[in-house]
């Protein structure tokens, strides 16, 4: 109980400092603009995930409460509802088990970061507590395994996984009980169909639609593909940050890590190999196999982000859980047990047991890192939507950053000056293409005001507060759109603005800096900074004297970021 309380006042407390990222305000603007009947039939194709999420946020949003304090109520509701079913009812050791909650992805990514996953880990703890009685008792598991697939579409795919490792247990005992011709009369038939169809129509739900943009798979051919060397040391380095690998984060650039790629890869095949023979050893080979092979195909070929990592820890605890439920407890290897045997130095044997005690309490010290530096540093959402309140600028023309690509000249390849990016209008890289749907600032400062405020997002679909991502639009015609309202006042994030509006359009136009918001994203160790601008037109200086030039970028000199 003492652990529980901890657990609850501990999520609870760096929930109230977390300032809620891009995806979190996405997800809530969903619930908040969109229609019971787009949440359920549209979004999902664009989004890529069931709509119970949007679902369950949506009373909260469409009746105006509030933004962070609903958010964090129903997302530590979820976690603490996991968290309470792993602590009173798994069967681990009250070491491990009063540890696990305050794991790092259990306690930060999916306790305080408010996201599905939220729901995803209670589905787990529910779907391990079932397990053991699910040949008598089928129901139940299936129930579970159902919130687990609602939860996201990986949810989706590790069901599939543990349904076919079921379903190749039962059909053998079947066959031996001469009942397989009459399988349909058994009381697990009816679950499984059950299961398959939801699944079946939550995939096509949630395919992804012809114009929806979508960062994952590449347009190379499927043969790169599936040779491409990162994709596939990732599903052998997977294990390893399932718990304490420190090279993926949100700004991860594999290139400069070629050494921890090789040694976390070996590291990650040698775990790979001992949890197939503990499974093997245990009786439950294809119900590790299969779920948790299906979700390292997904993450190595298909898409994954950082904090998808903590989907594999879920399996692992799910996987010890059902092992160690058995009669027997857990089985370990004969080989295994002779190494142990051969260690005869009581020295050698309590280093062993400091070293693989210290990797797995690095899990809880990543907690402790993250939530500290959740209380201690601000994201930029309230700082910028502050920034346009305190100087009443909601009825200003203000446009937002899109996505769009460039190509640098073959002489200056990957080269640009801070002094360039800075100038707006400046000499930027060649455009090659504009993304207008892509305008997750928009999402990101919406929640804190109570209509659309910003001159280019959703210029086509105004009262929808979220982003789209579809990006098959007609770039022209929303240029256009974008051009008829005029020269932006203020510009957040920097835009290519001589993509809309001429060179004669633009003669003498100049815009300063007159925001720097300095932000941080968390992730294990990892609290990088990134930084958000807001640009005035110079012209406008006179009817805001109260808002002060940070940086002019008509006067020669490097910019040096304030601390």
């Amino acid at each position: 109980m003492i652990a529980f309380v901890l657990f609850v006042l501990g999520v609870s407390l760096v929930s109230s400092f977390h300032e809620h990222w891009f995806d979190e305000a996405q997800a809530w603007q969903i619930a908040r603009s969109a229609s019971f009947s787009e949440i359920l039939t549209v979004i999902p194709h664009y989004e890529g995930h069931p709509p119970l999420w949007h679902l369950i946020l949506a009373p909260f949003a469409k009746l105006g409460a509030p933004y962070h304090l609903s958010m964090c109520l129903v997302n530590v509701t979820f976690i603490s509802a996991a968290a309470a079913v792993l602590l009173f009812r798994s069967p681990f050791p009250k070491a491990i088990r009063c540890t696990l909650p305050f794991t790092y992805f259990f306690f930060y990514q999916f306790g305080v970061v408010c996201r599905p996953y939220s729901i995803m880990t209670l589905a787990f703890m529910l779907m391990a507590m079932t397990y053991r009685d699910r040949n008598s008792r089928p129901w139940r598991y299936i129930l579970a395994m159902l919130l687990l697939c609602l939860s996201t579409t990986i949810g989706l795919v590790i069901a599939g996984g543990l349904c076919l490792a079921w379903t190749f247990e039962i059909l053998p005992e079947l066959k031996k009980s001469g009942k397989l011709g009459t399988f349909w009369k058994d009381k697990r038939f009816l679950p499984l169909l059950f299961i398959l169809l939801a699944a079946v129509g939550l995939l096509l739900l949630t395919k992804a639609a012809d114009d929806c943009y979508y960062d994952g798979v590449g347009d190379g051919t499927l043969k790169d593909y599936l040779l491409y060397w990162k994709n596939a040391a990732t599903i052998f380095y997977l294990p390893v940050e399932n718990w304490f690998g420190t090279l993926v984060n949100y700004s991860y650039n594999y290139s400069n890590d070629v050494i921890q790629i090789v040694w976390e890869s070996a590291v990650g095949a040698v775990i790979w190999a001992f949890l197939i023979i503990l499974a093997k050893k245990n009786g439950k080979l294809l119900t590790f196999l299969l779920p948790y092979g299906l979700y390292a195909i997904f993450m190595g070929y298909v898409y994954g982000s950082a904090h998808h990592y903590g989907i594999g820890t879920m399996i692992h605890i799910f996987l010890f859980w059902i092992m160690a439920e058995s009669p027997e407890g857990i089985q370990v290897p004969e080989f295994l047990k002779k190494a142990g045997a051969a260690l005869k130095s009581r020295l050698i044997r309590r280093m062993c047991t400091a070293g693989l005690t210290a990797i797995y309490l690095m899990n809880v010290a990543f907690s402790c890192v993250s939530a500290v530096n959740d209380i201690r540093y601000q994201y930029v959402a309230v700082s910028v939507a502050d920034f346009i309140k305190e100087h009443h600028l909601e009825d200003r023309k203000i446009m937002v950053s899109w996505l769009y690509d460039t190509e640098a000249p073959e002489e200056d390849e990957g080269a640009k000056s801070w002094f360039t990016e800075f100038a707006i209008p400046s000499n930027h890289d060649k455009v090659t293409a504009n993304y207008t749907c892509i305008t997750g600032y928009g999402s990101l400062f919406l929640p804190y005001f109570d209509r659309n405020i910003f001159m280019n997002f959703n210029v086509q679909h105004p009262d929808d507060l979220y982003m789209h991502y579809a990006y098959k639009e007609d770039v022209d015609e929303v240029f256009r759109l974008w051009h008829d309202k005029g020269l932006p006042d203020f510009i957040i994030g920097y835009c290519p603005i001589d993509e809309i509006f001429s060179a004669e359009e633009l003669r003498g136009v100049r815009y300063s800096i007159v925001g720097d918001f300095k932000y941080h994203m968390n992730f294990k160790f990892h609290s990088y900074d990134k930084r958000t601008f807001v640009y005035m037109r110079d012209d406008l200086a006179d009817e805001y004297p109260d808002i002060s030039v940070v940086y002019d970028p008509r006067i020669a000199g490097e910019y040096v970021y304030p601390e």
